[in-house]
């Protein structure tokens, strides 16, 4: 009788870990939360955090069965919301509800949703070509150089723009530490990424001192966590309609295959070079403004994704009714 496999909970918590050192990456470097002003006893309870955002994050993808990008935005979505919900409200949640759009729904479900296109590219067979790592590279880089260097200015009027020798050290630092989990996670078995019971409690009471502590900072209101609270609730009724029983999924093949070490050279080396230029250019008026292209970017996501998902959905749905002659 063939014996079933069951992953060692050390490989699962591998896979965890490099999604939550990539979420980390894309909301605390890429949108440079300042993190050179955070002391480090603030480090440990936002690493906590970004780990157990990671682990709920698998849980769902792999219960809901996500197969395309219709389930990965809602993903990055609740991503989004609980991000900044609870590991970030004192800067998203400013001056709610622009932020809402600006920065949790469009930031932070931004990078989210590249995280997690970066996670599946190194775990799983779908690997990139180079020519489409050069251009989201590039892309991205350009982005990170200008906000970077000039949304500290933003959030704190009094505070001066970013040196750029700290943005690239702690950039540099931060893709070491991802480049270590990759390695240590290279060709490990299929990962069981489901949260056991023990697991499931211990992420609700984390996810629930985050928002109680929250709370009693003042860092949080009822207005915001309604709002929050329903758009999570509907990406989750969107990734129940995206559900199939049968069929692919974004996370088949995990751990099948090596590392595209070289493919994620030349991603690195496109972002820095255009990181540096973008670093360079200077501010200006109105759309010649380089800041005003990134919060533009931003908002213009924060609006779209969910309304384009949702009637994606719908259209899709009067398509099978067409076709099965009930229209």
């Amino acid at each position: 009788m063939a014996q079933t496999f069951h992953p060692q909970p050390a490989i699962t918590w591998r896979t965890r870990l490099l999604l939550a050192a990539l979420l980390l990456f894309g909301s605390e470097i890429l949108l440079w939360n300042v993190p050179t002003e955070r002391y480090i006893l603030e480090w440990i309870p936002l690493i906590l955090g970004y780990v157990v955002l990671a682990g709920l994050i698998l849980e769902l993808a792999v219960r809901f069965r996500v197969r395309n990008i219709f389930g990965l935005l809602a993903l990055a979505g609740i991503y989004g919301m609980l991000n900044g919900l609870l590991l970030n409200p004192e800067t998203t949640l400013t001056d709610f509800p622009r932020t809402l759009i600006t920065r949790v729904a469009g930031a932070h479900t931004l990078v989210g949703l590249l995280m997690l296109w970066l996670f599946l590219r190194v775990v799983t067979p779908r690997q990139p070509q180079w020519r489409e790592s050069l251009v989201v590279g590039a892309l991205v880089g350009f982005c990170w150089g200008t906000w970077a260097r000039w949304s500290p200015t933003l959030l704190r009027p009094e505070s001066s723009d970013t040196a750029l020798s700290t943005l690239l050290l702690i950039m540099l630092d931060t893709v070491l530490a991802i480049l270590i989990l990759m390695f240590l996670r290279r060709n490990d078995p299929h990962s069981d990424l489901r949260l056991r019971p023990i697991e499931w409690v211990g992420t609700l009471l984390i996810l629930g001192g985050f928002l109680l502590i929250r709370g009693l900072n003042e860092q949080i209101d009822s207005v915001s966590l309604v709002i929050l609270a329903a758009l999570i609730a509907l990406c989750l009724t969107l990734l129940w309609f995206l559900k199939r029983d049968k069929g692919a999924t974004l996370l088949d093949g995990i751990g099948t295959v090596k590392p595209p070490y070289v493919t994620l050279a030349v991603t690195l080396a496109a972002f820095v070079v255009a990181g540096i230029l973008s670093y360079g250019l200077p501010r200006g008026e109105g759309e010649q403004d380089p800041v005003f292209i990134v919060t533009a970017l931003f908002t213009a996501f924060g609006l779209t994704w969910l309304p384009g998902v949702c009637l994606a959905l719908g259209a899709q749905g009067v398509g099978r009714l067409v076709r099965a002659g009930k229209l």
